[in-house]
């Protein structure tokens, strides 16, 4: 899936200094404008979508890069 945000231009990564084990993934400013689109097309799903995400993984997100 962060292939095909990244590919349409939705996201960055990038390495987290000190951590090579993560990578940190940046929404840009077309992935914002995608977010905010999907956030007001379904407010149900977008909310209950939020009340699961850790709040530590708001932009930018460190994921475990996989091995």
């Amino acid at each position: 899936m962060l292939d095909r945000l990244e590919r349409r231009g939705h996201i960055t990564r990038g390495i987290r200094p000190g951590d090579r084990r993560a990578v940190l993934i940046e929404l840009t400013s077309s992935g914002r404008l995608a977010a905010t689109t999907i956030r007001q097309a379904s407010p149900t799903w977008s909310t209950a979508r939020s009340a699961t995400c850790p709040p530590m993984l708001s932009p930018p997100c460190a994921l475990p890069r996989k091995p």
